[in-house]
């Protein structure tokens, strides 16, 4: 049984977005992928049965399904989300749907419930917000946190600092991870303005633009910070091979004691360049909130 627990612990399962980048959660976006994602289905319950087939078993299908027919009611009678604005209830929508979608399911059985989102939206005129296919490039999901933290971060009306702070900062480390696909995205649209992806760039890109350029420098100050890290660690991992092919066996003791330097050593070194990251962090929040 012990060597069953041992492999289900070593099964990586997939993660949402939002489940990755947790640290997001106060943007709006994440905000309303939660009221999205709950499970209390209601009168919506036993709907989408038919994707449940002797054979073909899928009882995650049919929960997402479940909860796209609740939320594309939700949003389209306006009760719950009265203070946002329609466009802003269909993308928080689609990036809630897709989001999950890709991450369980594979695209080919995307027509199971594209054809139910499509029927809704034909027979409920007050249901506008049509299924997108342009949402399996996971680019467009990039271009929707980037355009919604801008908007969260310029927003007159946040009073809590601290709240920003901790957003400004996850969304550097999102915006870190994701530089190679911005750029991506960036050079791609540079001679392709008329596709979908593009033309939703270029209207990130007339707004966002001086914000992204002021992060750039800081973003690349914290990746090459973190190859120099990895590059001490790395040399720091051979340092007790080369005492011990050199002392043998005869000094055992003087190897233990310089391997305890060593590890005091790498400890101090991590808590100082977290102390002086944390710090940086601080400076860098309040230099950028006086010209906010």
């Amino acid at each position: 049984m012990e060597g069953h627990d041992d492999l289900l612990e070593d099964i990586i399962y997939p993660s949402t977005t939002y489940e990755k980048y947790d640290d997001l959660r106060e943007l709006p976006l994440f905000k309303n992928y939660e009221k999205l994602n709950h499970e209390n289905l209601g009168a919506y319950a036993n709907m989408c049965s038919d994707l449940t087939q002797d054979h073909d078993e899928n009882h995650d299908l049919v929960a997402l399904c479940r909860k796209l027919k609740r939320n594309l009611h939700d949003i389209s009678n306006g009760k719950k989300y009265t203070d946002i604005s329609y466009d802003k209830r269909c993308t928080y929508l689609k990036y809630w749907f897709f989001d999950n979608f890709s991450t369980f399911h594979d695209w080919k059985d995307v027509s199971k419930i594209s054809d139910k989102w499509n029927a809704l939206t034909e027979k409920h005129s007050h249901i506008n917000c049509n299924f997108d296919a342009n949402y399996n490039n996971s680019k467009y999901l990039i271009m929707d946190i980037i355009v919604d933290f801008y908007e969260y971060y310029h927003n007159k009306d946040i009073k809590e600092v601290s709240d920003q702070m901790s957003a400004y900062r996850a969304f550097v480390y999102y915006f870190q991870e994701n530089n190679n696909t911005y750029k991506h995205i960036e050079k791609f649209c540079l001679t392709d303005t008329s596709s979908a992806l593009c033309k939703k760039f270029q209207e990130c890109n007339e707004h966002c633009r001086t914000f992204l350029d002021s992060l750039m420098p800081k973003v690349e100050a914290h990746i090459e910070a973190e190859k120099k890290s990895l590059q001490i660690f790395e040399e720091l991992k051979k340092i007790p091979k080369f005492i011990t092919e050199h002392l043998g066996s005869n000094g055992g003791s003087a190897v233990d004691a310089i391997l305890a330097v060593l590890i005091g050593l790498s400890f101090m070194f991590l808590i100082l360049y977290k102390v002086n990251k944390d710090s940086m962090w601080k400076y860098e929040y309040i230099t950028i909130l006086t010209h906010h």
